[in-house]
């Protein structure tokens, strides 16, 4: 419910501009349940599932600010994990790790 930016159970079955914030953003990644991008300000932005995250700050469903606001350049969404890439270079990674999908 939610990872296509809409505000419900709905199917997108054609490319559709969503507006999430008022940001601009550079990278986007969708998964499973969650959609995540990042800001032009290097800021997290996700929808969707939470994947029970404490990244994603336990919104379920939301357009949530992730506790991650700076310094990002890319995110990569998988299955029920997520990893961001900061502009130095570092990695972060979070989401359930059950089956060995973190680091």
């Amino acid at each position: 419910a939610g990872e296509c930016g809409s505000s419900g159970n709905v199917n997108v079955n054609a490319p559709k501009q969503i507006t999430v914030s008022s940001s601009k953003y550079i990278s986007v990644s969708c998964s499973y349940e969650t959609t995540c991008a990042v800001t032009t300000s290097g800021a997290l932005h996700c929808w969707g599932g939470d994947m029970n995250s404490p990244v994603l700050g336990g919104a379920k469903y939301n357009n949530v600010s992730a506790n991650i606001t700076e310094g990002l350049r890319s995110v990569t969404m998988g299955y029920y994990s997520g990893c961001a890439v900061y502009q130095n270079g570092s990695v972060a990674c979070w989401g359930y790790g059950a089956y060995n999908q973190l680091p």
